[in-house]
């Protein structure tokens, strides 16, 4: 009974390790761009120097569509961020319902929702790597999920 438990503990420990560095992933982004753009005035490189059209009009409409449009979603980045880390201290009772909402967010509003779109102003194939994103950060918010409960790992005082 002892590995198992022992196993259970690594498991326990890779989960949470690869959560915590896709949460590290996504802050990168969603606070690290609009922190980068709040101080330049200019966009990060990869990004303002994009040399595909479908990816040009989908970057135009995120970060240069309008000041408050921009301020909205740099606000909603970061709140985003700030609750995955809190999260990670919740009851998984408490998870569920935020994580399930980004799973489905990430799929279809800013999968679907964004190839259809962007396929439309734009003629051309939507980017796979826009997939591959948006599926990393929705496998982070089911980790959240996945972790143990809080406490669940400590020993108890006799």
């Amino acid at each position: 009974q002892h590995k198992s438990l022992s196993r259970t503990g690594e498991r326990d420990g890779m989960l949470r390790t690869l959560v915590f560095a896709g949460i590290a992933l996504q802050g990168l982004m969603f606070v690290g761009v609009p922190v980068f753009h709040m101080l330049t005035g200019e966009l990060p490189g990869p990004i303002k120097d994009e040399p595909d059209p479908l990816k040009q009009w989908i970057n135009a409409q995120i970060f240069n569509n309008s000041e408050l449009t921009q301020e909205m979603l740099y606000s909603f980045w970061v709140l985003q961020w700030l609750c995955m880390i809190s999260l990670t201290a919740a009851p998984r009772i408490h998870r569920v319902l935020p994580s399930t909402w980004m799973v489905f967010y990430y799929f279809y509003v800013a999968g679907v929702e964004e190839k259809r779109m962007s396929e439309a102003a734009v003629p051309g194939r939507y980017p796979v790597e826009n997939w591959v994103i948006h599926g990393i950060f929705a496998l982070v918010w089911v980790g959240i999920v996945a972790l143990p409960e809080p406490g669940s790992g400590k020993k108890k005082k006799a």
